[in-house]
């Protein structure tokens, strides 16, 4: 009964940890606390972190356990970053690509129902140029957003679950 009463509270604390680091991403935000917002935020109704449908992040969290060591982890290469913040400089590798160079054009049109001829601006494709691969440089500035981890509210859902679970293993006997 004991290795029974192991075995479910490492999988009470796997499901609970995961859930926690996923609801931080619907709730946007840590233990009660809202993330940063964005700078220059264009778009309002656009989630922290979530981006625009692609979820990749919060999709990526995963739980491992061995033994009692119980860890919540993500693949991404950029979640640490995000979950702790970061400083520093980043290496952008830039692939080769094409350039069209946009030229701006006055063309006279005539109106079908004035019948009268004015000038307009109109943007048009001028040349086409191919960028050679490169590297940029880039000072990031990601503010703590943090998403894993352990809050007292997960603790006591936890806690509630596993005495759940023991009163229901030994009530039994």
């Amino acid at each position: 009964m004991a290795t029974q009463l192991v075995r479910d509270c490492v999988a009470i604390t796997r499901v609970e940890l995961l859930n926690e680091s996923v609801g931080s991403f619907k709730k946007q935000g840590w233990d009660g606390k809202p993330w940063a917002k964005r700078k220059n935020d264009k778009d309002a109704g656009r989630g922290i972190l979530i981006g625009k449908g692609s979820g990749q992040l919060w999709r990526s969290l995963r739980t491992d356990s061995r033994g009692l060591d119980i860890r919540a982890f993500s693949d991404k290469p950029y979640a640490q970053a995000h979950n702790k913040g970061f400083v520093g400089q980043v290496v952008q590798n830039v692939p080769e690509h094409q350039r069209h160079n946009i030229k701006s054009m006055r063309v006279s049109q005539t109106s079908l129902k004035s019948r009268k001829t004015y000038t307009i601006k109109k943007k048009v494709v001028g040349s086409i140029s191919t960028v050679r691969a490169h590297q940029r440089k880039q000072n990031i500035k990601l503010p703590k957003r943090q998403f894993l981890g352990y809050t007292v509210n997960l603790g006591n859902r936890m806690k509630t679950q596993m005495e759940a679970r023991f009163n229901e293993l030994f009530n039994n006997v």
